[in-house]
């Protein structure tokens, strides 16, 4: 029997499917007579916007430190999803906001009874720039500089991610080197046989 799209609640984009009328509209009275059953769906452009915030954090815990990760969220706590084209969008930052934001995170974690002071490091205003400066460099790439002012790279971050992804599946697949050689290839776009088994550190049977 053909499905029926049937919308549970007229005030919300939520829908269920089911193959018989009278399921549905039991489903349909339940919610009318305030049920105590509720149900759910995922959000997943909400998810998706999460996962993506902390897989950034992640990485930059990874390619710089965990302090460039703490001033990261920071910033990334000021990005805001266009609903539209669901693409994440970076508001302008001066070193004197952020350092504003430094300055209320480090105040929080030590005031606060439920955390360790030690969870948001400290940072002086040297640090910070010197961090900055660390985030645009073009082996990381994180951030954009435009004069004073810094914007969050988000096309070469979640390039980056990509990487990371495919190069894992590689290395679950078919051993650590394979993941290497792929990151190596996609850096350097083509190389031979012995420049790879070079690069990797690795014999060229193997390579092979």
């Amino acid at each position: 029997r053909k499905k029926k799209k049937r919308k549970v609640d007229e005030n919300q984009s939520t829908y269920l499917y089911d193959d018989e009328d009278d399921i549905a509209n039991s489903l349909k009275e339940q919610l009318k007579d305030d049920s105590d059953e509720v149900f759910w769906t995922l959000n997943h452009e909400q998810f998706l916007f999460d996962f993506r915030i902390e897989s950034i954090v992640e990485y930059i815990n990874e390619r710089v430190n965990p302090t460039a990760g703490h001033i990261m969220r920071l910033m990334l706590k000021r990005v805001k999803r266009n609903t539209v084209t669901n693409e994440l969008e970076s508001p302008k930052f001066d070193c004197d906001s952020i350092m504003d934001m430094v300055e209320t995170a480090q105040a929080n974690s030590s005031s606060s009874s439920s955390s360790d002071p030690s969870d948001f490091p400290t940072v002086t205003r040297k640090l910070l720039e010197n961090y900055l400066d660390e985030l645009c460099a073009p082996s990381v790439s994180a951030l954009d500089k435009f004069g004073d002012n810094f914007t969050i790279n988000f096309r070469a971050l979640l390039e980056e991610l990509r990487l990371k992804h495919i190069q894992s599946l590689c290395s679950e697949k078919h051993g650590v080197l394979a993941g290497r050689i792929f990151r190596l290839l996609h850096q350097n776009k083509s190389l031979e046989e012995m420049q790879i088994a070079e690069f990797a550190t690795a014999s060229r049977n193997p390579v092979r």
